[in-house]
């Protein structure tokens, strides 16, 4: 059953507080992953407030869209 991936998507969780039912939930439910992968967008501030788990890594991504993106 470890041989799972959970891919989380989220606008700001773990660097705020907005939203602490997270923490609760990520706690229960860590062992039942291999990887968790919070995927959020860059944020201005960098320290993480939150349950963080081995298991899981934080992935950024930026709202800016460049000329090479669009052309993509």
């Amino acid at each position: 059953m470890k041989n799972k991936t959970l891919i989380f998507l989220c606008d700001n969780y773990p660097l705020s507080r907005e939203e602490p039912f997270i923490d609760d939930e990520i706690q229960i439910i860590t062992n039942r992953f291999e990887k968790i992968i919070v995927v959020i967008k860059e944020q201005q501030r960098a320290s993480l407030n939150s349950f963080i788990p081995e298991n899981m890594q934080i992935v950024t991504y930026s709202e800016t869209i460049t000329f090479l993106d669009k052309i993509k």
